[in-house]
């Protein structure tokens, strides 16, 4: 209630995609709103050449230094469909074995949530390839982000979606739920848009385990190109800045 009074009474709206956009302008009194929208931005720790660079050495000397590992790194919900990932690979189990890959979910959250998805991986066996450990941060969180050859998301909804945003800037690929505002990265070739839903979860996945390697840093080098610089707080600031001048009038 507190929320929507406060959209109400605004004089301009900043939103952080085109998806968020469409969401809002579902209510009738957003549509003669300002609205603008502007991406959230990633910290400037993640984009020192010399992380990127490390990476793509790896990925051109020996690509097994970087683990057959699909990397989940968020809140531990029920909204982030983490359940639909665990469904999807325990059908899959056999090729994901045999390809060697293991999904890692970082992050803390729904405590009972958490206590089921790991009810199911101990009922289903799955210990080998799903694992689970607490949030990281800084430094550590960046080289999760560059030892995990996918990045995955299968989550219900989303505006934005930080965590794929720094995975795009470190040139790591993403699998994404089409309920996020992320529909560019199938174009840009920077990784596979999903529905959520578990046969399409288990395509995407299968698709990604097949991926040859040359193909592979063809997507590592697109998810570069398709953040760029668009998520830099030295681009966003400005626009900001711009924004409430623009919007907002101040006395004096």
């Amino acid at each position: 209630m507190i929320e929507r009074l406060t959209f109400k009474k605004s004089t301009a709206l900043i939103l952080s995609s085109e998806h968020e956009a469409e969401e809002v302008l579902r209510f009738s009194w957003a549509i003669k709103k300002n609205i603008s929208i502007i991406p959230n931005g990633v910290d400037d720790s993640f984009f020192e050449d010399q992380i990127i660079e490390n990476r793509f050495i790896k990925l051109y000397e020996d690509q097994s230094a970087i683990k057959h590992q699909f990397l989940y790194l968020g809140a531990i919900e029920r909204i982030k469909g983490i359940d639909l990932l665990l469904e999807a690979i325990n059908e899959i189990s056999d090729i994901f074995r045999n390809r060697g890959y293991q999904l890692l979910c970082v992050g803390d959250g729904n405590k009972k949530y958490k206590n089921q998805l790991l009810d199911f991986i101990k009922q289903h066996s799955l210990d080998d390839i799903i694992k689970f450990q607490s949030g990281v941060y800084g430094n550590e969180r960046i080289k999760l982000y560059c030892e995990s050859r996918f990045f995955i998301s299968a989550s219900h909804s989303e505006n934005f979606g930080i965590t794929i945003a720094e995975s795009l800037v470190l040139g790591i690929p993403v699998i994404v739920s089409s309920a996020l505002p992320w529909g560019g990265i199938s174009s840009a070739k920077a990784g596979i848009l999903v529905e959520p839903n578990l046969e399409s979860i288990k395509k995407g996945i299968v698709t990604a385990c097949d991926l040859p390697d040359i193909e592979y840093e063809e997507c590592c080098r697109n998810a570069i190109k398709f953040s760029n610089k668009k998520f830099r707080w030295s681009a966003i600031g400005p626009l900001l800045i711009e924004t409430y001048s623009s919007k907002i009038y101040i006395k004096g």
